[in-house]
C-alpha cells in the first residue's frame, strides 16, 4: 500500500506530520492501519483537516465476494481529527493548558499594571504604549492557549486600532470591489505564516498609524499656510509658534517611534516571504525597511554628538521626546531610545527567520 498526506489549508508545515503507518488489524473482511505521528498536536492544526489517501498498489490483493474477481479500488480518502499524545493526556493537557492559560493572563494584568505605575513615576503615556506594544508582540514568540491569545489579541487592538480603522477600510472596500470585496485568492494567504498581515495593503496593516500620518500631514500643510499668512495676525503668528513648536521636531520623532515595531515587523516578513512573487510590493517594504534600521543608527548618533547639549532649553523643546525620562548624564543611558529601537528590530527578525 502507499500512503500519501495532503495537508488543509493553513495547516502545520510538512515536516511536523511524519508518520509511521503500522498494520493494527487484519480479517477475511476488514483491514485497519494505524498511524503514529512524531508531533500529534499539529495534526489538522489548520482551517481544515489533513487528509491520507491509501491506495493498493498491487489490485490483487482485493477480491470480489460474488464474482472471486481482483478489484482495482480508487484512493481511500481518511480526514485525520485533531489529536492528543495519547488518550491518558486529555485530562493532563486540559488541566496544564488551564493552568498556563491563568498563569499568563496573570501575568498580563500584573504587567499592565506595572505599566500604568511607570505612566504614574513617568508623567508620561508613551511609556505605557510601549509597554502594550512589546506585550502584544509576545504573541508571535510563543503558541499560547487561546483564551492568552486572545489576551493579547486585545492588548494588539488597543495600541494598533486595527479594529477601528479595519470598518474603515472595510466600507471603502466594499464601495470599490462590491460583494467579493473580501474575497481573496487561495494563492495569497496560502502557506503565508499568520504573521503577515495585509501583505498588498501596507496602510491597511499599520491601522491607525496610518490615519496618525494623514493627520501630521494635513498639519503640515496647515503650518506651512500659516508661516506665509503669519505676519498679517497675531492670532494666526501665535497659532503658528505654538504647531511649528510641537509638531517639528517632537511629534514627527515620536511617531517613528511608535510606528518602528509594526512597520519594521510588517517591512521584514514581506520582504523575506513575498520576495520577488511581487516585486513591487517588496521593493516599497524594502525602501521602508531601510528607513527603519537607519532609524536606531541616527538616534545613537544624534544623542552622542549632541550629548552634552541635551538639556539645553530649545533642544528639550524640539528632540526632547528621544530622551524624555531619561538622565542624559551618562553616555549609556542617553542612548537609551536607540537600543530601544534596535531590539525591536530584533524582536521582529527572530519571530519572521526563525517562524518554525
Amino acid at each position: 500500500m502507499t500512503f500519501e498526506l495532503v495537508r488543509g489549508a493553513n495547516s502545520a508545515p510538512e515536516k511536523k506530520l511524519r508518520y509511521t503507518p503500522r498494520l493494527g488489524d487484519f480479517s477475511g473482511d476488514g483491514l485497519k492501519i494505524e498511524f503514529d505521528f512524531d508531533h500529534p498536536l499539529y495534526v489538522s492544526a489548520g482551517d481544515e483537516p489533513d487528509k491520507i489517501v491509501a491506495q493498493f498498489t498491487d489490485p490483487r490483493l482485493l477480491l470480489d465476494p460474488n464474482t472471486g474477481m481482483f478489484i482495482q479500488t480508487p484512493g481511500m480518502i481518511t480526514e485525520l481529527p485533531k489529536m492528543l499524545l495519547s488518550d491518558d493526556a486529555t485530562e493532563v493537557l486540559g488541566a496544564s493548558c488551564f493552568l498556563v492559560a491563568s498563569a499568563t493572563n496573570t501575568m498580563i494584568v500584573i504587567f499592565i499594571l506595572i505599566a500604568f505605575s511607570l505612566v504614574a513615576m513617568t508623567k508620561s503615556i508613551w511609556q505605557f504604549v510601549n509597554t502594550i506594544q512589546m506585550l502584544a508582540y509576545l504573541r508571535w514568540m510563543v503558541e499560547w492557549p487561546a483564551n492568552a491569545d486572545l489576551g493579547y489579541r486585545c492588548l494588539d487592538y488597543s495600541v494598533s486600532g486595527r479594529l477601528q480603522t479595519d470598518i474603515a477600510w472595510n466600507i471603502y472596500e466594499i464601495a470599490m470591489y462590491g460583494e467579493n470585496w473580501d474575497k481573496k485568492l487561495k494563492s495569497d494567504v496560502e502557506g503565508l505564516p499568520a504573521f503577515i498581515d495585509e501583505q498588498k495593503n501596507l496602510p491597511k496593516a499599520l491601522g491607525v498609524y496610518t490615519f496618525l500620518a494623514v493627520l501630521i500631514l494635513a498639519t503640515m500643510i496647515y503650518v506651512l499656510v500659516l508661516k506665509h499668512c503669519k505676519s498679517k495676525n497675531l492670532k494666526m503668528r501665535r497659532t503658528y509658534n505654538l504647531l511649528n513648536r510641537k509638531l517639528y521636531y517632537n511629534t514627527l520623532l515620536r511617531f517613528a517611534l511608535e510606528i518602528d515595531l509594526k512597520l519594521t515587523h510588517q517591512a521584514v516578513s514581506i520582504i523575506w516571504f513575498i520576495g520577488l512573487s511581487a516585486l513591487q510590493v517588496s521593493v516599497l517594504h524594502g525602501i521602508f525597511l531601510i528607513l527603519m534600521i537607519m532609524l536606531p543608527i541616527g538616534v545613537v548618533s544624534f544623542l552622542t554628538r549632541n550629548r552634552k547639549k541635551l538639556d539645553e532649553r530649545k533642544m528639550v523643546a524640539r528632540y526632547g521626546t528621544l530622551y524624555q525620562g531619561i538622565k542624559t548624564d551618562s553616555w549609556w543611558t542617553a542612548i537609551y531610545n536607540g537600543v530601544f529601537l534596535l531590539r525591536r528590530l530584533f524582536m521582529v527578525c527572530l519571530v519572521v527567520f526563525a517562524n518554525d
